[in-house]
Formats: structure tokens, C-alpha cells, sequence
């Protein structure tokens, strides 16, 4: 079960990290070599979803986390969170949920964070968060459920502004100064994944 896990989350960093090469060749991006660290987290974080709680549940959660590393990777290197990337973590998260008749919770999920991250897009007129971080936190939210869901994006925020502090302290940005959201995106579901695997052994 491990290795079929390590094996699944590796493929599907992969299909994400092809579809994202298409879409920036599109754009005329530069996406830069194969992110090798990325891919081996996603394969580990799909292989202890499954050790901690085997199920679709948790494989979904290891998705999630593999979709979000991903496009933490795609963001910090274009600045852009694709919607294709997006889509594709949405459409999964949406049929392991209709597969286990958990469809209407997950939408309810997806619609409570990511309507949320919606309206903090509106009132900062997008100066704080852009559309694709509002994709990326509804697609986690479909994927993780909602209290996780919350979670990631919750951490996310923590690690960013703990982030934004000390590049201020340092002196090495500005208060106004623009920071990609996406790798904190990425970073806040690595510890809703950690949280969920320390709750079940607890």
C-alpha cells in the first residue's frame, strides 16, 4: 500500500508538473528544470497520508498537499498559480467525493474557504491575495474538507507574515512589497497534513 502511494503521488506530481510545462510554453513562462525536491515531497507526503489512515480520505488529503507543492513551485518561479493546475486538483478532489458520496460536504467546503478568500480578495482590492491564491485554497478546501482546509490557508498566512517580518528586519523588502502566496499555500497544507497525522495517533 506504501508503494503504490509513493508511486501514485509521484505520478501525479508528475502529470501536474507536465500540464503546467504546457501552459507555460503557452504564455511564453519560463518554468525552469524539474523541481526534484518538490516531487519527492509530494511522494512522501501521498506515502504517510496513506501510512497514517489508509482511504480515500487520506489519499485525497496526499493530493492535495502534491497539488498545493506544485503550484507553491509554478508560483514562485512565473509569479502565476495556472488554473489548469487548479482545475485538475478540483476535478479529482470532486470525484474521490462523488465516488464516496461525500460531494455535497466537499462542496460546501470548497464554497466556505474559498468564498472567504474571496471577499479578503475584494476588500484588499487584490493588493494581498490574487484569483489563482482563491483557486488554490478552494481546491485545498475540496480536497482537505473544510476544518482542514481552513487550516492550510489559516497556516499559510502565519508562515507568510512570520516570512514578511523577517525580510523586514533584515531589511531585504518594504512594507507594500509584493509576496507570491503560493510556496506558503504549499507550506500551510504540508502542516494541515502534519496536524491530521499527529491527531490520528493520538
Amino acid at each position: 500500500m506504501i508503494a503504490f502511494a509513493t508511486i501514485g503521488g509521484g505520478l501525479y506530481a508528475a502529470l501536474l508538473w507536465q500540464l503546467a510545462r504546457v501552459i507555460a510554453a503557452r504564455r511564453s513562462l519560463a518554468l525552469g528544470r524539474f523541481p526534484v525536491i518538490a516531487f519527492v515531497t509530494s511522494m512522501v507526503c501521498a506515502a504517510v497520508s496513506i501510512t497514517a489512515a489508509p482511504g480515500i480520505p487520506s489519499a485525497l488529503l496526499g493530493a492535495g498537499v502534491i497539488g498545493a507543492v506544485m503550484c507553491g513551485v509554478v508560483d514562485a518561479r512565473t509569479g502565476y498559480i495556472f488554473d489548469g493546475l487548479t482545475i485538475a486538483m478540483s476535478s479529482v478532489a470532486l470525484s474521490a467525493a462523488a465516488g464516496i458520496g461525500s460531494l455535497p460536504t466537499a462542496l460546501l467546503s470548497g464554497g466556505a474557504v474559498g468564498g472567504s478568500m474571496l471577499a479578503l480578495y475584494a476588500l484588499t482590492r487584490g493588493r494581498g491575495i490574487g484569483l489563482g491564491d482563491v483557486k488554490l485554497a478552494t481546491a485545498l478546501a475540496l480536497s482537505f474538507g473544510l476544518a482542514w482546509g481552513a487550516i492550510a490557508v489559516g497556516a499559510a498566512f502565519v508562515i507568510g507574515a512570520a516570512y514578511g517580518i523577517v525580510l523586514l528586519l533584515r531589511h531585504r523588502a518594504k512594507r507594500g512589497d509584493a509576496i507570491r502566496f503560493g510556496p506558503f499555500m504549499a507550506a500551510g497544507a504540508i502542516f494541515a497534513l502534519a496536524v491530521d497525522i499527529v491527531g490520528i495517533h493520538l
